[in-house]
């Protein structure tokens, strides 16, 4: 019954977005073509017979690129947070695909204002619903409709903590029907409320003669083998299985399911994971660099005469650096040494102002009186914007060491290289030379552990704050 009600809701919540599609164009279509101009002077459109074709292409384009976001899978366990992104992912695809569309077909007597009007209020209405959906099941669930029973495979820590979560959200429309377990101590006790009914052998008969929606397997690795027929029966039947897959108590990597065309893997995954935001990123790096290209011209120009003038040698520096996750990649930044330094190193390394395997030097000998302005105004780094826009590097990230220096990394320290490398990361602006070798390290991590794009922004705005005042570099 429960499965029947799931389906017919799924076609339900698909009629509903196909109507809010047709909606939003419709509101669109109003405002573009009588509110705005009048208000605004904006020549007329052309008439809705002429924009009828992506009237009627717009609800299956929404919906198809729904269904393939994960947007008709099961809302039940579904927060806000997740849905926001969910239907900011969706909306995002779908219109770059209009656009992509229009571009092809060369629409030209189509409203271009009207098509951006129409997915600003597709989303706002799409995300209203959406919540508005959840909002209305938790309060039935809360109620004691609506529900599903669960049959928990285990009666350990994973068990338990399963349980608790089930307890603490009823919105969830979540029930233990009880728990089954082949530990001696097991029997004739209660978890939260719900009895131990049997043991593994008893799964076949429980879920025969009960009303069971999911079984939940959370027992230990060791015990794996033995739930074989366990899901074998429940698959017989078509009973959903869920396994509680925390096994390796991972303490930073998140747990992603996936599928390799029929294979289901799990993957443990240490690195930011938002989809839609790293998109944003990489489209933020390209054309942010190619624009700050252009900016600084005339800064490129004037630094490679100067260099130039200044000491022989070529104007670029270029460098083997690693990129993400250690692939090989040259640098290229302007010439800030003699020709011949690196050389040096040797005799000055009893200099070296770091600790760990890289070397800082604040009055190196090695530097030319150009190449000393160009690192204090971290004009030298400009160059890299040409990295940026190759895709080697970002923006935003942890700076990008030598092979050499990664030999003599601890093991932890590694995970800096598994995003990609930056112009500038939270060491430029928390000192920069002046910090520590370990606690340069520790703020790379943190940056990869709580990244987001609203972090790369503030980072990128207080880089600038940082090369104005010149802190910490030489």
């Amino acid at each position: 019954m429960l499965r029947q009600q799931a389906r017919a809701f799924n076609y339900g919540l698909r009629a509903l977005d196909g109507s809010v599609v047709i909606l939003a164009f419709l509101m669109a279509f109003a405002l573009r073509s009588q509110i705005f101009t009048h208000l605004l002077p904006l020549a007329p459109i052309w008439s809705f017979n002429e924009h009828l074709p992506i009237f009627l292409l717009v609800p299956p384009l929404w919906v198809f690129v729904l269904r393939y976001c994960g947007a008709y899978e099961s809302v039940r366990k579904k927060n806000y947070m997740e849905t926001f992104w969910l239907v900011t992912k969706a909306n995002f695809t779908a219109m770059i695909t209009l656009f992509a569309i229009l571009f092809i077909t060369d629409a030209d007597r189509i409203s271009r204002l009207l098509i951006l009007l129409f997915g600003l209020i597709v989303f706002i209405l799409l995300l209203s619903s959406r919540f508005a959906i959840i909002k209305i099941l938790r309060t039935i669930r809360r109620r004691g409709f609506n529900y599903r029973n669960i049959l928990v495979v285990g009666t350990g820590k994973r068990a338990r903590m399963y349980a608790e979560m089930i307890c603490s959200h009823t919105e969830l429309g979540l029930r233990i029907f009880g728990y089954v377990d082949d530990e001696p101590t097991a029997a004739d006790r209660e978890i939260l409320g719900s009895a131990i009914i049997g043991t593994l052998k008893d799964v076949p008969a429980i879920v025969q003669r009960n009303v069971i929606d999911e079984v939940v397997i959370a027992l230990p690795r060791r015990w794996l083998p033995s739930v074989v027929e366990v899901v074998q029966v429940c698959e017989e039947i078509g009973i959903e299985v869920t396994i509680v897959a925390d096994f390796f108590n991972i303490a930073i990597a998140k747990l992603q399911t996936t599928m390799f065309y029929d294979i289901p893997l799990l993957t443990f995954s240490s690195t930011p994971s938002q989809q839609l935001q790293l998109l944003l990123k990489d489209c933020l790096d390209r054309v942010g660099s190619a624009i700050l290209l252009v900016v600084t011209l005339p800064v490129l120009v004037v630094a490679s005469i100067a260099i130039k003038l200044s000491s022989r040698g070529p104007i670029f520096f270029k460098q083997v650096r690693l990129g993400l996750n250690g692939r090989k990649f040259t640098l290229y930044k302007f010439r800030s040494m003699n020709v011949g330094s690196e050389a040096e190193m040797v005799e000055l390394k009893d200099y070296n102002e770091m600790s760990g395997p890289v070397f800082k030097m604040q009055h190196d000998p090695r530097v030319t009186p150009v190449g000393r302005f160009l690192r204090r105004t971290s004009i030298d780094e400009l160059p890299q914007l040409f990295n940026v826009l190759r895709g080697e590097m970002s923006l935003v990230g942890p700076r990008p060491p030598l092979p050499a220096e990664t030999e003599e990394y601890d093991r932890w320290q590694r995970r800096r290289l598994s995003v990609k490398p930056g112009m500038t990361c939270l060491w430029q602006i928390n000192g920069r030379n002046t910090v520590d070798f370990t606690d340069w390290m520790n703020l790379d991590l943190l940056y990869i552990d709580n990244w987001s794009l609203w972090l790369d922004i503030r980072i990128l705005l207080k880089t600038l704050l940082v090369v104005i005042k010149g802190d910490g570099a030489y």
